[in-house]
């Protein structure tokens, strides 16, 4: 077997031939041939092109080009499980596997992965269910996907991150459905593009700039014992600009989910996007340290959109109401003088402007739609 840097420097030199060919009518006879998958793989001249010493040419002498392929995306990395007393000790020693690995490749699709069966610590509160889940994307990043899926399937990381272990038949929680058979595959949807803004890249902007000052508005007007509080953490979010600026990008760093949310409304029924945003919308008490209070608040921000009339998720009659008194917010930010609630109208409107600047291109879809569904039945 060979070692690990010369395995990634092959996917290297793979790519770099197909760059080198350039498209099959360019050049029909090389072109054509490193194209294809039976094309030779025996270091002829097209090797030597990307490097005389190609590694690996003693593994693929003899084989065609896609048994090449298949060889190089069958190879299995060494497990690995960070390890720590606390979470960010495991945590950093993941990243510096991740930087110093001899297959930067494999580590690149674990958080590839890590993005879509993605889980928290704030939620989990287990380093060592931390250092398992993280165990599992490194082990199956590049295998079979249907063996990954069953692997985070019994992940007790992932089982607690999705409520598996609160599910149970008098009282059941869809949470984990959801996420695999829905949200995550909306994830997809949108990386190819199915969820194209509806607005200019300028225009995108103006109205990030626009929720940024009625973020930064809402923290110069709360009482001075908040902003004590939370001053180390304003500080951080200020380092490079506003508070507000920064909270407003934290706010569009969620709107993926957002865009794949849009794509898996349309093929979920009625009941089923009522229980989507009945487990959605609820109180972030416990998820966050309080000193992140203008963390909580943006978090809470973008939750709401999903009672919103534009999204089209939930019948609810009174979506702030619902809120107000679901979530505990009322409690923790009006009722202690953080905010008011016009200035929470406020910024609720301007976080809806922004999500509003998204929408399904639905000549993508080819299922029938919830409501035909529902009809049907």
């Amino acid at each position: 077997m060979p070692d690990r840097p010369k395995l990634d420097q092959f996917l290297i030199d793979i790519v770099k031939l197909w760059i080198e060919a350039g498209p099959p009518e360019n050049e029909p006879g090389r072109g054509h041939r490193l194209a294809t998958r039976d094309a030779p793989s025996t270091g002829g001249d097209h090797m030597s092109l990307v490097n005389p010493d190609a590694p690996l040419q003693d593994y693929i002498q003899g084989k065609t080009r896609g048994e090449a392929a298949d060889f190089v995306l069958d190879f299995r990395a060494k497990p690995f499980t960070p390890r720590g007393r606390d979470f960010e000790r495991m945590h950093n020693k993941w990243f510096k596997f991740i930087l110093k690995s001899k297959t930067p490749l494999l580590s690149k699709l674990a958080l590839c992965w890590h993005d879509h069966f993605s889980v928290g610590f704030t939620k989990v509160q287990d380093v060592k269910l931390m250092a398992q889940y993280v165990s599992v994307l490194q082990t199956y990043a590049n295998g079979n996907f249907k063996d990954f899926v069953r692997a985070m399937n019994k992940n007790p990381a992932m089982m607690e991150y999705l409520d598996t272990v609160r599910n149970d038949d008098d009282v059941p929680n869809g949470n984990y459905a959801r996420e695999l058979q829905a949200h995550e595959w909306g994830h997809l949807a949108d990386a190819a593009g199915w969820v194209p803004r509806t607005v200019s890249r300028e225009r995108y902007w103006e109205l990030r700039a626009e929720l940024a000052v009625e973020l930064d508005a809402a923290i110069a007007a709360a009482p001075a014992s908040a902003r004590r509080a939370t001053a180390t953490d304003l500080a951080h979010l200020g380092r490079d600009g506003s508070a507000g600026a920064t909270l407003a990008r934290i706010n569009l760093t969620r709107m993926p989910d957002y865009r794949a949310n849009l794509v898996a409304r349309a093929f979920m029924t009625e009941a089923e996007r009522e229980i989507y945003v009945r487990h959605n919308v609820r109180t972030l008490r416990g998820e966050y340290p309080a000193p992140l209070l203008w963390r909580v608040l943006v978090r809470y921000l973008f939750e709401y959109q999903y009672l919103g009339r534009a999204l089209g998720f939930t019948r609810v009659e009174e979506p702030r109401s619902f809120f107000l008194s679901s979530t505990w917010f009322a409690d923790d930010f009006l009722a202690t003088g953080v905010l008011d609630e016009r200035r929470f109208d406020a910024l609720a409107a301007s976080g809806a402007r922004l999500c509003a600047c998204h929408a399904v291109d639905t000549s993508r879809l080819r299922l029938p739609t919830p409501a035909r569904r529902d009809d049907a039945r």
